[in-house]
């Protein structure tokens, strides 16, 4: 699951509140509120945008159309795409293909069970409880090898 923040401005001259919509895409993407409180020009308000990275094998990019309509009149006033991706498990570098080069910086992370994952290592805890030890280091030797 990613969430990302979205600051929308009323850059109107009139005061309205705003609908959000998700649009053209394949995973479950959400925008908490789905409707904005009312605005008065130049007011600004922040969205979260969460998307639920659909499971399945290699890498797969998603880009969904977010847009906010006025509530005063259900005209489209501002859009944007937001584009998430799916990462192989193991790819640490995040270059497609988990290799030599995820192993240097999986084998730098690895620290034991039920040792919390330092920062910048989020990645290596490959079986997602929150450590990396041994068992993450099963799930990247399947995972070696593979493109995305």
């Amino acid at each position: 699951m990613v969430q990302v923040e979205v600051l929308l401005t009323n850059s109107g001259p009139l005061t309205t509140s705003y609908s959000i919509y998700v649009e053209d895409n394949a995973w479950s993407t959400t925008p908490i509120p789905a409707q904005t409180p009312v605005l008065d020009p130049g007011a600004s308000t922040t969205v979260i945008v969460t998307v639920q990275i659909a499971e399945g094998p290699g890498t797969a990019t998603n880009a969904a159309l977010l847009s906010t309509r006025s509530d005063l009149d259900g005209r489209t006033r501002g859009y944007a795409t937001l584009t998430t991706k799916r990462r192989l498990l193991g790819d640490l570098n995040g270059d497609d293909v988990v290799d030599a080069a995820d192993f240097a910086a999986f084998s730098d992370c690895l620290m034991g069970p039920d040792v919390a994952v330092a920062g910048g290592c989020e990645g290596a805890d490959l079986d997602f409880d929150l450590d990396a030890d041994l068992a993450d280091f099963a799930v990247f030797q399947l995972s070696f090898g593979t493109p995305g």
